[in-house]
């Protein structure tokens, strides 16, 4: 669905990518996972065209990322920020409907269909509740699973996030992940998340990314990319990965021991 190859980028003097490449396939929930200042967010930023490369390409359904109008990318690419301010009063079902608007026109109305889009958001996201609550009254993991039900309101086939359970509650992780995991498996959505909760990485997402110094060293299952050798290298911090007792996937646990190396 989306293609990134051999991205830079830089904010002014800072690398922030040095050719990193990955790809976004449909019907697959992709995490990206690698610690701070690895690229994670200025990747997803290119990925949905918000932020320019300053060389290497990104690929939308096999066609230039910048040959799209920015219209019709946000009728195929829905994304969701880390931080999200609201300068004005807006209530939650009107935050929801801004994601209809790729699909009207400039004085046009929302109107039965795209109503009822915001309706099966907002209950997909458990915040229909909240509907005219004032969004700036909300807190933070309201206002978290307000902005997720816009963008599941957008309709995209692509849906890229950027720490998409930051402020939730554990209840709330478990309801949305699960939730884009299975427009993944039902629906063919191509997902990506930054994550940096490796055991919901583990969890939730069929591949995992893993970034290091503006690279994506290594994608693969959790099992292939989540070992003490790899984390070990990229986080530089040991750690040991156990079984769960009833699912039996891996669950990382951090070691006593510290690193050898201190970078």
């Amino acid at each position: 669905m989306i293609r990134a190859d051999g991205l830079t980028y830089r904010y002014g003097d800072i690398p922030a990518l040095d050719r990193a490449s990955l790809d976004i396939v449909s019907g697959a929930f992709t995490g990206i996972i690698g610690p701070n200042g690895s690229g994670k967010s200025t990747l997803l930023g290119c990925l949905a065209g918000i932020l320019a490369p300053g060389s290497g390409q990104v690929l939308l359904e096999g066609l230039p990322l910048d040959s799209y109008a920015r219209r019709d990318v946000s009728r195929k690419v829905a994304l969701v920020f880390q931080d999200n301010f609201f300068p004005f009063d807006f209530t939650a079902t009107e935050v929801v409907l801004m994601g209809r608007s790729p699909y009207l026109g400039a004085l046009q109305d929302e109107g039965p269909e795209d109503r009822e889009q915001v309706r099966q958001a907002m209950d997909a996201c458990d915040c229909w509740h909240l509907s005219d609550r004032s969004i700036r009254a909300l807190s933070g993991g309201e206002r978290q699973r307000v902005v997720l039900a816009r963008a599941l309101a957008q309709a995209t086939p692509a849906l890229l996030m950027d720490e998409p359970t930051n402020h939730l509650d554990l209840r709330h992780q478990s309801l949305i992940l699960s939730l884009i995991r299975a427009r993944c498996r039902d629906r063919q959505l191509a997902a990506a998340a930054v994550f940096h909760d490796l055991n919901l990485a583990i969890q939730f997402c069929y591949r995992l990314a893993l970034m290091d110094r503006g690279r994506v060293v290594t994608v693969g299952t959790a099992s292939e990319v989540v070992t003490p050798k790899n984390i070990s290298a990229v986080y530089r911090t040991e750690i040991e990965l156990i079984r769960h007792p009833r699912t039996r996937q891996q669950h990382v646990v951090f070691s006593n021991k510290p690193h050898a190396r201190n970078r």
